[in-house]
């Protein structure tokens, strides 16, 4: 299980802000490095408190920066092949501001009916691969090798980063925490960062890893968790976070498809 959350419902001990996140390691040494990111996020992130509050891009985009730097520094950690994805969302009043590093994703469920179950999917965040052509063009022109695996006659599997003729690190998504040898080949540590204003009908705020999108689209996600929060038991959103996984690990065993799967879920609730 290399796969790490984060849940502070008091960021910077104020009641109005809040932080949620989700950390998907890879590599020998990925959940260690997605540990020490998790561990280390809030304070780093509290060095850039008041820089939050006037550009909150910079601030998130430092703090990514210094986390990264820290990361591959740590003697204890060996980042030449491994790190870390990070998807994070820091709430602040009425305010979101999402942060995503890698192939983890963030999504809002928006409610578009007063009774019904009828929930529109806001995908917030784009993944890092190379089926992405603006990070598939800036990995090439470093020179790198992207390709699938050869297995059997056949490639299979994701589009993988290597170093020109060389078996590795074979590292699927294009931008992440670590992964000395990858960020040489375009692989950046630099997240995409977005404001979003939340509204009345903002329901449902997820994070979640790879494993639960390769099991689910964003709107089978949210509409399990809609359902599950307006069930009779009085499911919560710790509840609806272990439904959803438990779904999506069936789903992924039934694709024949190995992989961890985390995510956080949220009610939003305003009056």
């Amino acid at each position: 299980q290399q796969d790490v959350t984060l849940i502070v419902e008091r960021l910077f001990d104020q009641g109005d802000h809040a932080l949620f996140a989700v950390f998907d390691g890879h590599g020998s040494e990925g959940h260690k490095a997605a540990t020490y990111v998790k561990d280390i996020f809030v304070e780093v992130l509290e060095n850039y408190r008041q820089l939050l509050i006037v550009d909150p891009a910079t601030a998130v985009k430092r703090t990514f920066r210094e986390i990264h730097d820290l990361l591959v520094e740590n003697e204890d950690i060996d980042t030449y092949m491994s790190g870390t994805t990070a998807s994070v969302a820091i709430w602040r009043g009425r305010q979101l501001i999402v942060a995503n590093l890698g192939d983890s994703r963030v999504v809002l469920g928006r409610q578009t009916t007063n009774n019904g179950y009828l929930t529109h999917v806001c995908p917030l965040t784009s993944d890092h691969t190379c089926y992405n052509p603006r990070e598939l063009d800036r990995v090439l022109r470093t020179g790198a090798r992207v390709q699938k695996l050869p297995e059997e006659g056949s490639e299979q599997g994701p589009l993988r980063i290597f170093k020109g003729s060389l078996p590795y690190p074979g590292i699927v998504v294009s931008r992440s925490l670590g992964d000395d040898v990858a960020q040489r080949l375009g692989v950046l540590c630099d997240p995409d960062v977005a404001v979003h204003n939340l509204t009345s009908e903002d329901r449902y705020l997820l994070l979640a890893t790879d494993g639960v999108w390769d099991g689910m689209s964003s709107q089978a996600a949210i509409t399990l968790v809609d359902r599950a929060a307006r069930s009779n038991s009085g499911v919560d959103a710790n509840q609806a976070s272990k439904h959803l996984n438990d779904t999506a690990l069936l789903a992924l065993d039934a694709k024949q498809i190995d992989d961890n799967a985390s995510n956080v879920c949220v009610f939003i609730r305003y009056q």
